[in-house]
C-alpha cells in the first residue's frame, strides 16, 4: 500500500506517508479525546 501512494507520487518515499500517518492518527485521538472530555463534563445549571 505505502508503494502504491509512493509511485502515484501522493508522498515522495515510504517515511513520509508514515510519518503523516501517524500524525494524522494522534491528531485525530487528541480530537476525539476532547470531545469525549466535554461531553464528561458537569452541565452547568
Amino acid at each position: 500500500m505505502l508503494e502504491a501512494f509512493v509511485a502515484e507520487g501522493r508522498f515522495p518515499n515510504r517515511s513520509e506517508a508514515i510519518r503523516v500517518a501517524v500524525r494524522d492518527l494522534i491528531k485525530k485521538e487528541l480530537f476525539l479525546e476532547e470531545i469525549f472530555k466535554k461531553s464528561q463534563a458537569p452541565k452547568p445549571e
